[in-house]
């Protein structure tokens, strides 16, 4: 005699608002190396002092303006800042596609470390707010997981 076993559908433990929330920071993080990534390969032929500039410039950006990023974090809506900074992004990133290599790609890539650092603050702050109490400790983790898995797709390193 055959038996019939139920099968369950498994649910995420995440709530779906921070579910999709991970999985677009991480998109998000994705993209910004990927274009870092794309304008390393442009500056490749103009010599490693371009290819230094833009590292440069890149972590600099970054550096500076995080304490600045966190004070806006905290006076502005996390999800208009994101939303604000991401679509600004978007559109330095095609600008950026359709200008040659040179000075405009080192103020791009300027622009973008700019805008990275500004939604770093946001996203963690906007995070706590979508899960409960309980589910917080495994939220973090999961957005920290992807961040990190993330950020090691970065193969600009290997290119040279």
């Amino acid at each position: 005699m055959a038996t019939v076993t139920a099968v369950t559908r498994r649910r995420s433990p995440l709530p779906r608002d921070a579910w999709v929330a991970t999985t677009a920071r991480g998109m998000s993080i994705l993209g910004d190396n990927i274009a870092y990534v794309c304008l390393v390969w442009r500056l490749k032929d103009h010599g490693t002092i371009a290819v230094m500039a833009l590292t440069v410039v890149n972590a600099a950006v970054m550096v500076a303006a995080a304490p600045w990023a966190g004070l806006l974090a905290d006076r502005v809506s996390a999800k208009k800042l994101v939303a604000s900074v991401t679509a600004g992004q978007a559109v330095v990133a095609a600008c950026l596609a359709w200008t040659g290599a040179g000075p405009l790609t080192i103020v791009g890539i300027g622009l973008l470390a700019l805008g990275t650092a500004m939604v770093g603050p946001a996203w963690q702050a906007l995070l706590p707010r979508l899960v409960d109490e309980e589910q917080l400790p495994r939220t973090m983790g999961d957005r920290k997981s992807t961040r990190l898995n993330s950020s090691h797709a970065n193969i600009s390193y290997a290119v040279f």
